[in-house]
């Protein structure tokens, strides 16, 4: 079952199990808050559960670094670790197993961050990748940032590569 409140704005996935996801929150506090508030919700319509056994599983993050991002040579030099196929998806999928988190990185320079279980694995993790994939694959000749450009201009130029 799928129940929504207003505040704090999130969504609880309800399971036969007794366990609930919660997504949508801003911040621990919060995301505790409206766990709270599911648990009272399905009280008051008489189903017995208790609050009990919260805990964080995932954390999700972003980050706009301000400039744009080479996701061709990104994937092309780190292919174990990086998948982008710009025809699926706009973002390379970069995962790292130390700490164990998987990073979206878009051409304009936005990151999103998930797999964190608290806010200092988010910190450490991007700055593992800060320098090695961000900073090493920043675009300096060709600061458009529009996905759909770089993947027509990508295309163009390997095209004349092969010509």
């Amino acid at each position: 079952m799928t129940i929504r409140i207003r505040n704090p704005k999130t969504t609880a996935l309800t399971f036969s199990s007794g366990n609930i996801v919660c997504t949508g929150s801003k911040n621990i506090d919060e995301s505790l808050l409206a766990c709270r508030k599911y648990t009272r919700l399905l009280q008051n319509a008489g189903i017995r559960v208790c609050f009990k056994d919260f805990c964080i599983q995932n954390i999700v993050a972003s980050v706009a670094v301000g400039f744009p991002l080479k996701l061709h040579e990104l994937a092309a030099d780190n292919g174990p670790y990086v998948s982008y196929e710009a025809s699926l998806f706009p973002g390379a999928v970069l995962r790292v197993s130390n700490p164990k988190m998987v990073f979206l990185l878009f051409r304009s320079g936005k990151i999103v961050i998930t797999g964190a279980k608290d806010i200092d694995h988010i910190k450490k993790g991007f700055l593992c990748i800060y320098e090695p994939f961000v900073l090493k694959y920043r675009d300096t000749e060709n600061l458009n940032t529009s996905s759909s450009t770089y993947r027509t201009t990508s295309k163009k130029r390997k095209h004349d590569d092969l010509i």
